[in-house]
């Protein structure tokens, strides 16, 4: 078994099912949709909607920036001086605001 991104493969059995790796086109990658993230975990993890539960901040930064994945909750969070506008994370100004 291979738990290596991109390592060869020429069955399913030969990538790691545990890091959700798949084997397509000869090589061990994450399935359609899902993103290869190797820091603080190492595999593939879907992407996360702003409030949805997640594992690592990369889930939550695939889908809107300005976020990442609240360790007390396990929840996609809008980062620290941002709020959430109810489309996106953007920057909460401390002084009056121009646009």
């Amino acid at each position: 078994m291979n738990d290596s991104f991109m390592a060869p493969c020429t069955i399913e059995e030969d990538c790691d099912a545990g890091i959700r790796l798949i084997c397509q086109g000869g090589r061990c990658i994450c399935k359609q949709g899902d993103l290869f993230i190797e820091w603080p975990k190492y595999g593939c993890f879907s992407k996360v909607h702003m409030f949805g539960q997640c594992e690592v901040s990369g889930q939550c930064v695939a889908m809107n920036s300005n976020t990442y994945c609240n360790p007390d909750n396990g929840r996609c969070t809008c980062s620290p001086n941002y709020f959430y506008n109810g489309r996106e994370c953007i920057l909460r100004c401390k002084h009056p605001c121009f646009s």
